[in-house]
């Protein structure tokens, strides 16, 4: 987490950046205060049930080793709070395609 910390101080200093983070990034306020420094959180927000059919149900992702549902939901239960408190912007992402959640970004940011 502080390699993290450290990518997103310096990501965070350039002009017209767009930065993809994880979604541990802003669980810690350092990063949501660097974030927010010189830009703007954008929140894509997806349904479980959409998320899970993504990672698939052996997504060899530790976090959601074992249980791969259970942990899912409990994670969004846990962090939509979290995500949705960090962000400037939502995106509900959920049966758009990357083209579309893109303009729809393009849009906020303009």
């Amino acid at each position: 987490r502080e390699l993290e910390t450290e990518t997103v101080r310096v990501l965070s200093g350039l002009d017209g950046a767009v930065i993809s983070t994880g979604g541990g990034c802003v669980l810690r306020a350092e990063n949501v205060k660097l974030l927010k420094s010189n830009g703007k959180i954008i929140y894509l927000k997806t349904q479980p049930e959409t998320l899970l059919k993504r990672v698939g149900e052996d997504c060899g992702r530790p976090l959601l080793s074992g249980d791969i549902r259970g942990k899912l939901f409990k994670l969004y239960a846990e962090r939509t709070p979290i995500y949705e408190a960090a962000a400037d912007f939502t995106v509900e992402t959920d049966g758009l395609s990357p083209e579309i959640i893109a303009d729809k970004i393009t849009e906020i940011l303009r």
